[in-house]
């Protein structure tokens, strides 16, 4: 029983590392960051320019289970992702759904594909979740950067 203990810390510990910086990164994820607690929304949907920012309102954030979920609302929109399995922070995966909805477009959209690489440092003060998202009209991207 020790050694599973041992075993499953040191796994979530490697799982938990950070793969650091602020841009794509190797990621391939490049989306626009702003301040902690800040959500920036970035792109074209409907031959239109998109570029939103709001304040973090709302954030769950499930990484563990089939699917995997994340639910964020922001002043001016919000945002649902599932993804098919648990992610090391710096991890970049495949979107299965999603929705988002915005201020602009009330609507919700969901997407055609999509996909998100979330970085959280172990025991680090701040998160960052990025995606980047395609729909039938256009692409966005969305940056969440949020403390802990």
């Amino acid at each position: 029983m020790k050694r599973l203990l041992a075993v499953l810390v040191v796994g979530i510990a490697a799982g938990c590392s950070s793969s650091g910086g602020d841009g794509a990164g190797s990621s391939g994820v490049d989306a626009p960051c702003g301040d902690l607690d800040t959500v920036v929304v970035d792109g074209t949907l409907g031959g239109k320019a998109i570029r939103e920012t709001g304040k973090l309102s709302g954030y769950a954030f499930v990484n563990l289970g089939k699917p995997s979920k994340f639910d964020g609302s922001w002043a001016g929109g919000s945002m649902h992702l599932e993804w098919p399995t648990t992610l090391a922070s710096g991890q970049t995966t495949d979107l299965q759904t999603g929705s988002l909805t915005l201020a602009s477009t009330p609507d919700p959209r969901v997407f055609q594909r999509g996909t998100m690489v979330y970085d959280s440092p172990f025991q680090g003060t701040e998160s960052t979740l990025k995606s980047s998202l395609t729909f039938d009209t256009g692409t966005v991207t969305v940056c969440i950067h949020r403390s802990k």
